[in-house]
């Protein structure tokens, strides 16, 4: 998490931004977690100012979607999740 380093954000205030502890947010500095949701994911995102792309280390070769286009995502996956 060095862009959150650049940022100069502490720890408890990445936790407060993506509605978890601050052990989690520790956990996922030292490696110890490794899965977050997909609303995380978006949260951190914005709190980074980066692209999931590129907090992944992955090329850019997507747009990046807006809060609600991912909210709208979500929901067609539940979706058809639950139709399943």
């Amino acid at each position: 998490m060095r862009r959150a380093s650049h940022l100069r954000l502490k720890q408890h205030q990445v936790a407060e931004a993506l509605g978890v502890s601050r052990s989690f947010v520790h956990k996922l500095y030292t490696g110890q977690k490794r899965g977050i949701s997909f609303m995380q994911l978006y949260k951190l995102c914005s709190l980074l100012e980066m692209s999931p792309d590129e907090l992944l280390g992955y090329p850019s070769t997507a747009p990046t979607l807006t809060e609600s286009q991912v909210r709208e995502l979500l929901s067609k996956i539940e979706a058809s999740l639950r139709d399943a």
